[in-house]
């Protein structure tokens, strides 16, 4: 649910009336960007039923203020030229998940796991109130592990265990960093090693992400939260290859598998 989720779903095909249920697996910004919009579209669009949220600790007071900030859509509700009483309500109900958190929709089993995204001390009180979260999904004919922003862990490498598909992020380190400093010239030097060590140990490289195929035993890995350039995506391509044979692809928006 980054920012332009909305458009991009409404690109897919994808009717409001026909999406029943989001999973957020952490709370940054380019996860969460879009709600705004996609919750305003439902409201301006009455769009009847309940739209069921799950995500991490923090998900439920992130919606609610989402929904108070858009009061000012409450003139839907009054206007004298709508009859929107005789619509069916337009809801939103948020279920908080954490590590090992597991539930149904439909002929899907959900499980989660808690991943190394944020740097916070475990069993630490930030660690328990800042939570990253990678998803598994077992349907009847396959099964997708999804590792949301996640550095190397152990858990992750578990719940990904024999899965028919990997969706993983990847990361160029160097360049993220490089890319960073060219365009932003204010950040003070002192900032840098946490920038370095954010982007090194809290994503995954090329390498670490040919690991994590290894580990889980992966038959197809797609890839995802892309920042690279060409050439960058051609060395992690290499990269991966020389770790894992099984077919592997980097996503473009709106691609399908």
């Amino acid at each position: 649910m980054g920012d332009g989720a909305a458009a991009q779903l409404a690109k897919a095909g994808v009717a409001l009336t026909a999406l029943s249920t989001l999973i957020i697996s952490h709370l940054h910004v380019d996860h969460t960007g879009g709600l705004f919009a996609l919750l305003g579209a439902r409201i301006q669009q009455h769009v009847p039923g309940t739209l069921v949220v799950y995500g991490p600790p923090g998900t439920r007071q992130t919606v609610a203020e989402i929904e108070t900030a858009q009061r000012y859509l409450a003139d839907l509700d009054h206007a004298e030229n709508t009859r929107t009483t005789d619509l069916a309500p337009t809801l939103v109900e948020v279920h908080e998940i954490t590590d090992g958190s597991s539930f149904v929709l439909g002929d899907v089993t959900v499980l989660a796991a808690g991943n190394t995204h944020y740097g916070f001390a475990p069993g630490s009180a930030d660690a328990t109130a800042f939570q990253s979260l990678s998803l598994r999904f077992d349907m009847p004919d396959r099964s997708i592990l999804y590792t949301g922003d996640t550095g190397p862990s152990p858990a992750v490498e578990q719940l990904g265990h024999g899965v028919d598909l990997l969706v993983s992020e990847i990361i160029d380190p160097d360049e993220e960093l490089a890319k960073t400093l060219a365009t932003r010239s204010d950040i003070p030097r002192y900032a840098i090693p946490f920038l370095r060590r954010h982007f090194a140990d809290q994503h995954l490289t090329a390498k670490e992400v040919g690991r994590l195929m290894q580990r889980t035993g992966a038959k197809r890995l797609v890839l995802t939260h892309n920042a690279m350039d060409a050439v960058g995506i051609a060395r992690a391509g290499q990269t991966i290859a020389g770790l894992s044979e099984r077919p592997l692809a980097f996503a473009d928006d709106l691609d399908t598998w």
